[in-house]
């Protein structure tokens, strides 16, 4: 019976303890491209948002529609309102400087862009 390594416990008869990943470079790489792939999947996701988004905007110009949760009260938006549709946010995309939030940004929409202003 192999002794336990320093610093770790050997479970009670009759229970498994998970398996943990090796944190080696190999490791770090495969998670690595797994957050790209993510990253790749929610960019895309969001272009489809957008477009529709921009679509319905361009529609309700064309028929003079204003949405209801438009308030003329409102307060200034943040930086660049034609990037805060489809439940984007200054607070939710520019924060913590100097990039802001991944998730929001793509070709079209950018930190630059929506954030500076």
């Amino acid at each position: 019976d192999p002794s336990p390594e320093p610093g770790s416990s050997t479970p009670p008869p009759g229970q498994q303890v998970a398996p943990v990943e090796t944190c080696n470079l190999q490791r770090v790489r495969e998670l690595e491209l797994k957050i790209q792939e993510l990253q790749k999947q929610a960019a895309s996701h969001l272009e489809e948002l957008r477009a529709e988004s921009d679509s319905c905007r361009a529609q309700n110009a064309a028929s003079k529609v204003v949405p209801s949760e438009v308030v003329t009260t409102a307060a200034p938006i943040k930086g660049n309102p034609e990037c805060w549709t489809s439940g984007f946010s200054f607070e939710d995309c520019c924060f913590p400087p100097p990039a802001g939030n991944p998730l929001c940004w793509d070709h079209i929409y950018t930190y630059g862009r929506c954030c500076s202003r």
